[in-house]
């Protein structure tokens, strides 16, 4: 009779140990969970962001060169390579 109800004891509480390790790991995957998202999306806001800075200042390049070739035409011959050296991008 005493050993029939330590036995049932000890898988009650085998049983309560199993239930509640699974309830710590799922909150523990669940935290884990939120970092990784947060984590993911500040990586692709950091991609966005330098991906729109690279095409503000590709544009802004292209200006410069675009405003170079339409004032060169106007130059004399001899000064077209003077205006050039002293274009700065």
């Amino acid at each position: 009779m005493a050993f029939e109800k330590w036995q049932a004891e000890a898988a009650a509480m085998a049983r309560e140990k199993f239930l509640l390790g699974g309830a710590v790991a799922r909150m523990l995957k669940r935290q884990m969970s939120m970092a990784f998202e947060k984590w993911q999306f500040e990586a692709a806001e950091a991609a966005r962001t330098q991906f729109m800075l690279g095409g503000a200042l590709k544009r802004m390049m292209n200006r410069k060169m675009s405003m170079a070739c339409i004032d060169c035409p106007r130059l004399p011959t001899g000064h077209r390579q003077q205006f050039f050296d002293n274009v700065s991008i």
